[in-house]
């Protein structure tokens, strides 16, 4: 019997384990965590911890986002209003999406073949301009902070620091960084200390500086997951640092926006614990609120999804729709939202307000089937991985909010730029093409091949 035989085994009597106490023995919280704990370090063993296979990244964090709330109430650290039915949905997004891809993931390896990416789809002279170019603006972005005297994000708006568009420059940045990461590492087969160091340091100081701490957490995972493609010998090294970048979340908290508000640390709770609260652990009370006020809404039956598209795909300039976030903010926090704030939600509160127990199943299918699809795609190209690790920091953050928050960065932030880069190329190509015809190569192999033939 081969390993993977016996972890489809193991899996699935995991898998039927937990689903009977889930079921049948709801108070077993302790046992329950415990099953549902082993069956994601099954299913990741399955994948050998890949990195940048879905399963892998998708489950921890799912369980890590949505499953803080019945993890202290375990250790008696918060009180849950509901940690039996809040760790039933937990265990239906985890099966959902364990079960997707043990059947069409089947015999899918998570190794790409890079010795066959050869080829520039778009000029790497172009995306390195729009790099600089980007980097230059971050920078900007800070100094023109700082002289404004803002003290915080919500100040900026107060002091008119709207004349530049920070988030499209930002994802721009960040866009163009990895597809040269990527051409770096898969192309020009070398590692890109210099282009590393800049990225992450300069994201870095927009920590200090605008307090923004996904512009420097992005590249960091983006770098990460780049690196271990290159070589299988990093990938445990990648999956230790992104460990302990889970539990630097807290850390970085406390220094964003140190240059104007200080060292801000969080409560005295332990570093084992303290990445569980914050965000991750308002996420999975934002679910109990849904389930806390069930009696004031009704299943909406998939009409959220038509709210994520427009809010996804309409620019915001010309109209804002509402969206599941909106929605929730709307309902349950009018206090707050009439004051200009705003929480988070939860993808999973999404699906239960659509259908339940169904709902939160036919959610994180629909996840399942979007990053899987983006998984295969990704082995066709430098540009098409660029493109897929792009996503993933998305496909985690998606978990604390809605689907157009996967929606509006995949058409605003990814797909447009690059179309707008591969316009680009073929206009340059269609200018200057016939001039440089016959000194254009796309890969250094191809250029040694090309010269020896030349040599008699």
């Amino acid at each position: 019997m081969t390993g993977t035989a016996h972890q489809t085994i193991l899996s699935s009597v995991l898998a039927v384990g937990m689903s009977a106490l889930c079921w049948f023995f709801p108070e077993t919280l302790v046992l329950q965590h415990l099953l549902m704990l082993s069956y994601i370090g099954v299913m990741m063993w399955k994948y050998e911890f890949a990195p940048t296979h879905p399963v892998v990244w998708l489950l921890p964090f799912i369980y890590i986002y949505h499953g803080s709330t019945s993890l202290y109430h375990i250790l008696e650290l918060e009180t849950a209003t509901y940690p039996s039915e809040t760790t039933l949905c937990v265990w239906i997004a985890v099966l959902t999406i364990g079960t997707y891809f043990s059947v069409f993931s089947k015999g899918l390896k998570d190794r790409c073949q890079t010795y066959s990416f050869t080829a520039y789809t778009i000029p790497n002279r172009l995306v390195s301009v729009v790099y600089v170019l980007t980097l230059a603006l971050l920078f900007l972005d800070m100094f023109q902070f700082l002289s404004s005297g803002a003290m915080s994000k919500i100040d900026a708006y107060i002091f008119g620091m709207e004349a530049i568009d920070l988030n499209f420059s930002h994802s721009l940045f960040i866009v163009s960084y990895t597809i040269l990461l990527a051409y770096r590492l898969f192309i020009g087969k070398r590692i890109p200390y210099l282009l590393i160091g800049c990225t992450l340091c300069g994201t870095f100081m927009a920590l200090l500086v605008l307090g923004e701490r996904d512009l420097f957490l992005r590249p960091l995972a983006i770098t990460l997951l780049l690196l271990s493609i290159r070589s299988r010998n990093l990938k445990w090294g990648v999956l230790a640092i992104g460990c302990a970048s889970v539990f630097l979340v807290p850390v970085l908290g406390a220094v964003k926006s140190y240059f104007t508000l200080g060292y801000r640390p969080a409560d005295g709770s332990s570093i084992f614990l303290s990445p569980f609260y914050g965000e991750f652990l308002r996420v999975g009370k934002n679910l109990e609120v849904i389930m806390d006020n069930v009696l004031s809404w009704d299943y909406y039956y998939g009409e959220t999804l038509v709210w994520d598209l427009m809010r996804g795909f309409i620019p915001g300039f010309l109209y804002v729709p509402q969206n599941p976030t909106s929605w929730f903010n709307d309902t349950f926090f009018s206090t707050l939202r009439s004051r200009g704030g705003a929480n988070g939600f939860s993808l999973m509160a999404e699906g239960y307000i659509n259908g339940g127990h169904m709902g939160v199943m036919v959610w994180y299918l629909l996840l399942s089937i979007f990053a899987h699809v983006f998984h295969v795609v990704s082995r066709k190209s430098a540009l098409c991985l660029a493109a897929y690790i792009y996503m993933i920091p998305f496909m985690i953050h998606v978990q604390r909010a809605d689907f157009s928050n996967l929606i509006s960065p995949f058409w605003k932030q990814m797909l447009l730029p690059v179309l707008l880069f591969v316009c680009l190329s073929k206009a340059h190509s269609l200018l200057v093409g016939p001039r440089r015809k016959g000194r254009t190569f796309t890969s250094k192999q191809q250029y040694s091949q090309n010269m020896s033939q030349l040599t008699p």
